[in-house]
């Protein structure tokens, strides 16, 4: 019963009907300032001092040779970086899975932290997407579901090829 209302209500919450502008409340305000902060603060800061310590250590390690080694640093902080700024949200699953797998885990395999989190980040985004396309496809080919249509049309949205090209292949099929 605790929490059967909203702990944090805005002003019209016991309102019938609201008269007035809606007010924006201190927990509000908050939110959007703690995201700001994430989106150009935080991530950032966090990537670029990344990228300032994997610099000088560029030339002690030569994996791939000091120009590739620079290339791919770059690269990896500029995605980083771009991520942050467009969905800073979604960053902070595959920053914390790559501090903790990386630092307890699997302390022998980490190349360095920009280059862990990097692929980290490309994992949970590949992921995301199968685990989407999973869920489409378990929607549509569910048992219950199978009146709604027919599973062709499923793996023919899964796959974005266009219905026409489809129904060309089949009455040319059906003709022969």
């Amino acid at each position: 019963m605790w929490l059967a209302h909203p702990v944090l209500r805005s002003r019209e919450y016991r309102q019938r009907e609201v008269t007035d502008a809606a007010h924006l409340m201190w927990f509000e305000r908050l939110y959007v300032r703690l995201q700001c902060f994430e989106k150009y603060v935080l991530y950032p800061a966090i990537i670029l001092n990344a990228l300032t310590i994997d610099a000088f250590s560029i030339s002690n390690y030569r994996r791939l040779g000091t120009h590739w080694d620079t290339f791919l640093l770059i690269v990896a902080g500029m995605k980083l970086l771009r991520a942050s700024f467009c969905h800073p949200g979604r960053q902070v699953a595959p920053l914390g899975f790559a501090v903790l797998f990386f630092h307890f885990d699997c302390r022998g395999l980490s190349e360095s932290f920009l280059l862990d989190f990097f692929l980290v980040s490309i994992l949970f985004s590949k992921l995301g997407d199968l685990l989407q396309k999973l869920q489409f496809v378990m929607a549509y080919v569910a048992p219950w579901q199978m009146a709604w249509g027919s599973s062709f049309h499923v793996f023919a949205q899964l796959f974005a090829v266009p219905r026409i090209l489809f129904a060309a292949i089949f009455t040319h099929i059906s003709w022969m």
